[in-house]
């Protein structure tokens, strides 16, 4: 809880300061990504002398782990493109009579600091960010408390 009030804090903080879209947005998902690792660490850095080992981010296998991570995110993102967003339009259309509005988070024109930032960001400090917090320091604290199965 303390990770996502200071992560909430720190994003509130840099929309307020420079905004919300574009460039701006970007930022702010890499200040939310970074701040939710680094609290998370922190805190466990706190609670456990060998905080590294605590987080238990090793892998016996990453090589094969990655590419396994890389394979199930794309066909994650192709369920989500062709089945998921299709049957929530249909949804939404049906119940407000209206196909829903496009979000519009980026620029449509895409200059090289936007492209960076956005690869940082995506492939970067969001994995990152979440597998610290989820795996390491959530799971590791759930596993520890209950068990692998119900952690799990």
């Amino acid at each position: 809880l303390g990770a996502f009030v200071a992560t909430l804090v720190v994003s509130i903080v840099m929309a307020a300061l420079i905004g919300v879209g574009g460039v701006a947005l970007l930022l702010t998902a890499l200040a939310f990504s970074l701040s939710l690792a680094g609290f998370s660490a922190l805190w466990v850095a706190v609670r456990h002398r060998g905080w590294l080992p605590a987080l238990g981010l090793r892998s016996g296998r990453p090589t094969s782990d990655t590419v396994l991570g890389a394979l199930a995110g794309v066909a994650l993102f192709v369920v989500v493109v062709f089945l998921v967003l299709p049957f929530l339009s249909l949804l939404f259309e049906g119940v407000t009579g209206r196909p829903p509005n496009p979000i519009n988070q980026l620029p449509f024109e895409f200059d090289p600091v936007i492209i960076v930032l956005g690869v940082v960001v995506v492939i970067l400090a969001a994995p990152f960010g979440e597998e610290v917090f989820f795996r390491g320091f959530l799971y590791g604290s759930l596993r520890n408390r209950f068990g692998y199965w119900i952690a799990g």
